[in-house]
């Protein structure tokens, strides 16, 4: 968990570097599509809080 909380701290100050105009930038998806920067890295975000929740539940199913 200190791993990924890291590696969550040091993504987010490589991308306050993002010029605002950049946020903007598209890119074809095979599956989703055209889809923004901005669009990415919000599943990026999503996708992280889906596991930290899958971790979450795990380590309240493991014998105390």
């Amino acid at each position: 968990m200190r791993l990924f909380a890291a590696l969550r701290t040091s993504s987010g100050a490589l991308l306050e570097l993002i010029p605002p105009e950049s946020w903007e930038l598209t890119s074809v998806h095979a599956e989703r599509g055209r889809l923004s920067l901005y669009d990415i890295f919000q599943t990026y975000v999503e996708h992280g809080e889906i596991h930290l929740q899958q971790i979450e539940k795990l380590k309240q199913a493991l014998p105390q």
